[in-house]
Formats: C-alpha cells, structure tokens, sequence
C-alpha cells in the first residue's frame, strides 16, 4: 500500500514537470527566429521530415501524456476502492474485536461467579462431610471404646464369678469328699469292729445311709461337672463375643480407613478442580491478553487508515491540481500549436506564393538568358562568317546546350 502511494506520487510528480517541461519547449518553439536571431518568417526548413517528426513526436507525447492522465484517474478509483475496502475490512475487525471483548467480559463475569459460587459449595459441603465424618468417628471410636470396656468389665466379672464358683464349688467338694472319707472310715472302721459293735445299730440302716451319702456325692459331682461344662461353655461364648467384637472393631476401622481413604481422594478432587479454574483462569487471562493486543492492533490500524486516508486525500489534491495544470498546460499548448498551425499556413501560403513569383522571374530571367545568348551566338556567327571564316561546331554545340 505505501508502495504504491510512494510510487504514484513518483509518477505524479515526473508527469509534472514532464508537462512544464513540454509547455516551455512548445513556449520556445513558437518564437519563429531565423539563424541569426532575427525575428521574421521560418525557412523553408519548417516543411522538412525533421520538423514533422518533431511534430508527430510532440504529439505522441501529448497522446501519452493524456494516457497516463487517464490511468492515473483509474490508478485513483482504485485507490478510493481499495481504501473503502480497508475501511470495510477495518469495521470488520472493529467488531469482531467489540465482539470478542464482549464475550470475553461475560465469560469472565459468568465464571468468576460460578467458581465463587461452585467453591463456597464445595467447601461447604467438604467442610459438612468432614464434620459427619469426624462425628461418625468420633461416635465409632466412643463406641468401641465404650463396647471394649464392657466387654472387659464383662470379662472380668465373669472370670471373677466364675472363679469365685469353681473356689466354693472345689471347696465344697473338698469338704463333701472329707466328710465321705470321714464316714467312709468311720463305717469301715465299724464293720472291722464286727460283733464288737454295738447293738443298739442294726447293719443295714448303716449300708443303707452310706449308699445315699455316695449317690449324693455322685449327684454333687455330676452337678460340678455339668456346673463347670457350663463355665467353659459360657467361657466360650464369650471369647467368641470377645471375637465377634474383634471383627466388629476391624470393619469398624476399615470403615474408618475407607472413610479417610474417600477424604483424601475428595481433596485431591478439590486440588484437580482447583486446578481446572486455575487452567480456566490463566486460559481467561491470555484471552484477555489477546484481546487488549486486538484492541491495540485495531488501534494501530484505525492510526494506518487515518494516515491512508490523508495519504489518499493528499494523493487526490496532488492529482486534481496535476490535472488542472495539465488541462491548463494542455489548453495553452493546443491554443498555441493552433496559433502556430495558423502562422505556419500563413506563412506557406506566402512562402508559396513568393515561390510562384520567384518561379515566375526565374522564367522570364532564364527567357532573357536565352534570347542574349541567341542574340550572341548570331553575332558571333556573323562576326566570322564577316571575316570569312568557317563557324566553330563546338562553340555552336556548346551555346546549343547552354540555352
């Protein structure tokens, strides 16, 4: 585009002083001086081929000189195209630009409000199941807590108990069995006695006594036995409770570990989002970038097509005063080439008529030649034919061709 504008001021400037060259060329030329300065009626040189040449040279100059004038009118409307065309294409940008920054401001209202709003939920609710979550482990380790020393303490009173039971019922067994080894001596020390018994105790009221205190004895034991059955079993069942609460701790606290587990992936959740609008954020700060470097470059286009234009409106007024001048130039150049046209027929016409007289006296004296060198030749022939003498054929001959 500068280019351009560069070289159409060029062009426009060497047509100029082509043309006030021309004009004072033509201006010289038509001061008709002869060879030694003096003012008066052209040679007859003026018709020679060098002076039509000139003349047609001087025309075809002048047809170039209208073509030129003709394309640098085009040269123009092609300017002015191409200027609307920027100014179009200017506007264009203009508003893709305002578009842009348009959009690029309610992106970014639009997400500044939903990360505000989506962040304080998020933390809300992070905050909220951190809270239950810490409730619900605070709960479980008091539960458990509470649950291991109930289980303890049941542990304890039943160990207790039941080793309270086994010490009565060992020491009653030890007592029962004293008193049957007791009775069972005394008996037997008795029927060694025999006869020497008393008689006042019959037998078999003694056999009979020493079998009930046997079977109770047997029913005692099998009572312990059943008793102590019973403390193992109980035992047992509680060492499977004790088991049971075991794994209810484990569940418990692999609840607990998958709980943390499901914390901890839900901050790194939060770091990855947070990441995101992050990315979001620097994405929003570089479309911000681009977008005040559009604004800048819209800017410096809008500076470019204030200076085309006053380029272009220089370029016009350079060229409308190019054209006036050279429409004036050219109006002087044809009123004088007319003018000169008219000196110049005048002139032929005169010249003409100076060569028909001088043609005519050219006649007459080559007429008047003749009859003197006719009038001669008579006299000389006459002289010798006078004197007696032959005339001379070679002096005839020669004055024959002289005339």
């Amino acid at each position: 585009m500068w280019s351009t504008i560069s070289s159409l001021k060029d062009n426009i400037s060497q047509i100029a002083s082509d043309v006030l060259d021309t004009a004072q060329e033509l201006e010289a030329g038509g001061n008709y001086r002869d060879a030694d300065g003096n003012d008066g009626p052209p040679a007859l040189s003026v018709f020679s081929p060098v002076r039509e040449q000139a003349d047609e040279e001087r025309e075809a100059q002048l047809n170039w000189y209208k073509a030129e004038v003709r394309r640098l009118a085009e040269s123009e409307t092609e300017i002015q195209a191409l200027s609307m065309n920027y100014v179009k294409l200017l506007k264009e940008k203009e508003e893709e630009v305002r578009s842009l920054w348009t959009l690029s401001e309610e992106l970014k209202a639009k997400l500044a409000t939903n990360d505000a709003e989506r962040a304080r939920k998020e933390a809300e609710n992070c905050r909220a199941e951190i809270e239950q979550l810490k409730r619900q482990n605070a709960a479980l380790t008091e539960e458990l807590k509470r649950a291991r020393e109930i289980q303890q303490e049941q542990i304890a009173s039943l160990q207790e108990r039941h080793q309270k039971r086994m010490e009565s019922l060992l020491a009653r067994h030890k007592r029962e069995l004293a008193s049957v080894h007791v009775q069972t001596v005394a008996q037997s020390s008795e029927n060694e006695q025999g006869p020497h018994a008393s008689k006042d105790s019959p037998a078999g009221d003694e056999s009979t006594d020493g079998c009930a205190d046997v079977a109770g004895l047997t029913e005692q034991v099998r009572q312990l036995k059943q008793q102590i059955e019973w403390a193992r079993e109980r035992e047992k069942e509680l060492a499977d409770q004790v088991v049971e609460k075991d794994n209810l701790y484990g569940r418990l606290k692999d609840t607990h570990e998958t709980a943390l587990a499901e914390l901890q992936a839900m901050k790194v959740s939060l770091e990855n989002e947070k990441a995101a609008v992050e990315d979001v954020g620097d994405q929003l700060e570089r479309s911000q970038v681009m977008a005040e470097a559009s604004a800048r470059e819209c800017n410096m286009l809008k500076g470019e097509r204030q200076h085309i234009r006053a380029e272009c409106e220089q370029a016009r007024q350079e060229l409308e005063k190019l054209q006036l001048e050279t429409r004036s130039t050219m109006k002087a150049t044809m009123v004088a080439h007319e003018r000169q046209l008219a000196n110049v027929q005048a002139e032929r016409e005169s010249l003409q008529k100076e060569l028909d007289l001088a043609n005519k006296e050219a006649d007459r004296m080559r007429l008047q030649v003749k009859a003197k060198m006719l009038a001669d030749s008579d006299d000389l022939l006459n002289g010798r034919i006078a004197k007696g003498l032959p005339p001379n054929a070679a002096e005839l001959e020669s004055q024959a061709d002289e005339c």
